[in-house]
């Protein structure tokens, strides 16, 4: 495994559940979806997984910029504290 089983925010086309997969397990993104159609042709059985997945896989969080203060403290000084 690549990574935790997290459906993106980005490069999703219904929930993200393919590129979760793709993603998590290293796979091509095209063959995740083309296997989902062909489950969905043939079996059947792939709406019903796809819906699954979507409620039991978690979103990936929302990544915030790192804090930067507007005066980052110095440390050491660069000069002394006058009296």
């Amino acid at each position: 495994m690549n990574g935790p089983l997290l459906r993106p925010r980005y490069n999703r086309k219904i929930a993200g559940v393919c590129a979760a997969f793709a993603r998590s397990y290293g796979w091509d993104l095209t063959v995740v979806r083309l296997v989902l159609v062909l489950l969905v042709l043939f079996g059947g059985g792939g709406i019903l997984a796809y819906v699954i997945c979507w409620v039991v896989i978690p979103e990936e969080p929302i990544a915030l910029p790192p804090y930067q203060a507007a005066y980052p403290p110095q440390y050491p000084p660069s000069e002394p504290p006058t009296v």
